[in-house]
């Protein structure tokens, strides 16, 4: 498993000609999130965004395990695809 990334990021926003302060927090990497109701689940990526009075909210990538299989195909599916851009623009 590889190690969670963390970054934080302190900007300002103007709404309705107030500034709010609105701090974003990054997670990046597999690990553990626990949702609201309570439910814990294994992400790839959690973005939470702090808006003081104006709430938070949070955004979350769910961690999907893929088969060496599927790996396969979605790789050789890529190739293909970048084969056939690269033929239409003359490059290959």
């Amino acid at each position: 498993m590889q190690a969670v990334r963390e970054t934080i990021e302190h900007t300002t926003e103007i709404i309705g000609g107030i500034e709010y302060p609105i701090t974003i927090t990054r997670r990046r990497g597999v690990h553990t999130y626990l949702t609201d109701d309570g439910q814990e689940i294994l992400v790839d990526a959690v973005t939470i965004t702090d808006a003081g009075k104006l709430g938070v909210s949070c955004c979350y990538t769910p961690h999907v395990d893929y088969t060496p299989e599927e790996r396969a195909n979605g790789r050789k599916r890529i190739q293909e695809t970048l084969a056939h851009i690269m033929d239409e623009q003359g490059l290959w």
